[in-house]
């Protein structure tokens, strides 16, 4: 009730809270769109919050369960912590959608990381602990991506500046990444034959300079897991599936992601291709 939309235009026959489960994923749509925030504010590292029913929101601050424990925080909190349960949970990102009218989560039966890419990581980490996170990282290391603290505060939200800092500390520590000037590299090692570290240079300025923000969207997603473009389509709202369509045979071209399946087949899945050499 606290986060309701009680207003005449989302109330009605058949407007109510709606919960449907699925084999593949969790459905909660609310009535009545975000009230003074945005998505992006709401998903955020930094807490934000804005009461709907403002009096109720007030009200309810103060109201304790039998064991003593508040039934709302007030902190705006609610969301990060299913973001970071979600996160540390190794399951993918929840979706949200606000048209105004409603407002929408999707919650996918879906690794962040296949046993797989946790495997190929351990192996990139000489079997040195990682968190998820780190995993996370280190495998987009290995194909020419950088990383500053602000964007792994927004890839990995909620997280603190200090514990953003740590997680690029440790990965420098381990001799895994170079660490400098707030921005995380590929650790050019002392083994690497001159051929090598020009493929790498290579391919990271290629992926900078000749793929755009449309490619760099469905890394992105595929650095979480392989994907069907169905889901691609629904995980990328910003993009048409033509443009996802024709920046998939980008990559495709390129040997950074492979398809798995036949085209046209609705089990086909696109994936990262963690041997591309260059």
């Amino acid at each position: 009730m606290v986060h309701r939309d009680l207003s005449a235009a989302s109330l009605g026959g058949d407007k109510s809270v709606e919960i449907r489960l699925t084999r593949e994923r969790l459905i909660i749509t609310n009535p009545g769109g975000l009230h003074g925030l945005s998505i992006e504010q709401l998903t955020g590292s930094d807490l934000a919050k804005s009461a709907v029913n403002q009096r109720l929101y007030e009200l309810m601050r103060h109201v304790k369960t039998s064991d003593g424990s508040s039934v709302i925080k007030g902190e705006g909190d609610g969301i990060a912590e299913i973001l970071r349960a979600c996160r540390d949970s190794n399951l993918t990102c929840p979706q949200f959608f606000d048209n105004g009218a409603q407002f929408k989560v999707i919650f996918r039966r879906q690794s962040r990381l296949s046993a797989e890419q946790r495997q190929h990581a351990q192996k990139l980490a000489h079997n040195q602990e990682l968190s998820l996170i780190q995993m996370e990282v280190l495998l987009s290391l290995e194909q020419g991506a950088t990383w500053s603290i602000g964007q792994i505060r927004k890839q990995f939200a909620p997280l603190r500046q200090s514990e953003a800092d740590d997680l690029l500390t440790e990965l420098s520590s381990l001799k895994l990444a170079s660490y400098q000037d707030g921005v995380l590299r590929p650790r050019n090692t002392s083994h690497e034959t001159p051929r090598d570290k020009g493929t790498q240079q290579r391919r990271t300025s290629d992926f900078s300079s000749r793929h755009g923000s449309n490619t760099a969207a469905i890394v992105a997603q595929l650095n979480h897991a392989p994907m069907r473009f169905p889901e691609l389509v629904e995980a990328i709202p910003g993009l048409s599936p033509g443009q996802i369509r024709y920046a998939l045979k980008q990559l495709q071209t390129t040997g950074i992601v492979v398809m798995e399946g036949r085209q046209g087949q609705r089990s086909t899945r696109y994936r990262i291709n963690r041997s591309t050499k260059g």
